[in-house]
């Protein structure tokens, strides 16, 4: 499946949003299904092994399937490079595989990376009787404490079932730093085995927690959860994404992030935020001299519809953008979906460009309503802090004109990616503007040969060898009067 422009730009910058892996392993590699296939043994590389689904078989290729996935559990036992764990819940795992994977999982000949499961009903022995279901799922995952990374991500067919269940084992992972649990529904119960399982010997080195997409079903549900965060210390990255928080969960949760000065990460996007008393905490929060944010993502928090069903920004930034210009610790901020229009993006850049430190990285202002005036900013932005490595600014509204601007000059400042559609329509219109700051920076170069400005003529060249319409050969007579091209 290809990606057009757009959505493979987000691909690309999902990937960037991503928070480090705090395990400091290589990046995993997906087995073959077939072991006759498996590169040999590594010690610079780590795989994946993930068990074949079943949903789409018959019966007796299905008998057949669960043999092959025994022997890959098998064969994993042989290889030390097997530090990551996979499960769908259309696996079906039976209770050999089971007690097999636990017998795999507990080799101490191996650092256990990661165990993703996608639905606990992956688990196809736990449905017997309730005690089974309990005591299967405890012990399975009591197996799993030596690892580091525990993703557990809810499937279509299975909310909830059991989910309490695993967390009861979590105490027991004494190596745990990350742990996602997302798209689950939590109820109260659900809610008090997460706050219990948090109160443990695991808050010595957890440092990413993950309830994107969960639904909390009750009145306080989610405040419960968010008094159990004082017990996390070393918590770095939370993630409360799409949860459908009102304006007084999130004040709340913000006021409890007060009381985690080491916190770095933080997401927020896709709640529901409709007062400027929320716009007023998150700034005073970020104004606190203990802030030490670096990553803060607001994506669509401040939107809602009209009495008329338009959609509008129902809140002013203008107090956001002041506290981001005196914390300087932020530099990666995301706003997208926030109905950002010219003068939001004119307040926006203004504090970014009044911070005293240029250390400002990524920036996404992405599917805002800005215009021309917008993305002329964005391009002086570019100019001003060096240190900007991507700024997301794909939207409906904009001229392309525009974008190919910014495409441009972040090429000239040697960006080593970019996120718009590569194709090439360049407008005449655009080019004095863009010579002009081109030609500003090659004049403050005291080095003809500098490597960054050979590369960006060269791109500017192509790109207009390949540009459409009349204009060609005009721009191309334009650069060689500028000589930026050699």
């Amino acid at each position: 499946m290809t990606l057009d422009g757009g959505h493979r730009n987000m691909a690309i910058f999902d990937r960037w949003h991503a928070d480090e892996d705090p395990c400091q392993h290589p990046k995993p590699q997906e087995l073959h299904f077939d072991v006759l296939y498996w590169p040999q043994p590594s010690e610079s590389k780590c795989y994946t092994l993930r068990l074949e689904e079943l949903t789409h078989y018959g019966i007796q290729d299905r008998l057949k399937a669960r043999v092959r996935n025994m022997e890959r559990i098998q064969f994993a036992h042989r290889r030390n490079d097997v530090v990551h764990l996979h499960i769908h819940y259309t696996c079906c795992v039976d209770s050999i595989q089971r007690v097999a994977l636990e017998e795999l999982v507990q080799r101490g000949d191996r650092e256990w990376c990661s165990f993703t499961m996608i639905g606990i009903n992956g688990l196809g022995d736990l449905y017997t009787s309730p005690n089974a279901t309990t005591e299967s799922l405890f012990t399975f995952f009591m197996a799993l404490q030596n690892f580091q990374i525990l993703n557990l991500y809810s499937s279509t067919l299975n909310r909830g079932h059991g989910l309490e269940c695993i967390l009861k084992a979590i105490p027991y992972y004494e190596k745990l730093k990350v742990l996602r649990l997302e798209g689950w529904q939590m109820d109260r119960v659900t809610a008090t085995a997460l706050v219990e399982s948090l109160r443990y010997q695991h808050r010595k080195t957890i440092s990413y927690l993950s309830i994107r997409s969960c639904r909390f079903l009750g009145e306080g549900t989610f405040l419960h959860v968010v008094d159990g965060l004082r017990h996390i210390n070393q918590l770095r990255t939370l993630n409360v994404s799409y949860c459908n928080l009102a304006d007084n969960e999130i004040i709340s949760f913000v006021l409890a992030l007060e009381q985690h000065p080491k916190m770095t990460n933080v997401h927020l996007g896709g709640n529901c935020c409709y007062s400027q008393e929320s716009v007023q905490t998150i700034a005073s929060w970020i104004r606190r001299p203990s802030c030490r944010l670096s990553d803060l993502n607001l994506r669509s928090l401040w939107v809602g519809f009209s009495e008329e069903g338009l959609l509008q920004r129902l809140v002013d930034l203008e107090p956001l953008f002041n506290a981001i210009s005196e914390n300087e610790s932020i530099c990666h901020l995301s706003l997208p979906e926030n109905y950002l229009e010219d003068d939001e993006i004119v307040k926006l850049t203004s504090s970014l460009s009044a911070r005293s430190q240029k250390n400002f990285r990524f920036l996404d202002v992405g599917d805002n309503p800005f215009e021309e005036k917008g993305a002329m900013l964005l391009a002086d932005l570019v100019q001003s802090l060096c240190s900007i490595q991507a700024i997301r600014f794909e939207n409906h509204f904009m001229h392309y004109q525009c974008s190919e601007l910014v495409k441009l000059l972040a090429e000239f400042n040697g960006f080593r990616h970019w996120l718009l559609d590569e194709r090439v329509n360049i407008s005449l219109s655009v080019w004095p503007y863009a010579l002009e700051k081109v030609q500003q920076r090659k004049d403050n170069d005291d080095d003809d040969n500098h490597p960054t400005q050979q590369r960006a003529a060269n791109h500017l060249f192509r790109m207009l060898r390949s540009a459409t319409g009349p204009y060609g050969h005009e721009l191309s007579i334009q650069i060689a009067n500028h000589n930026l091209y050699k």
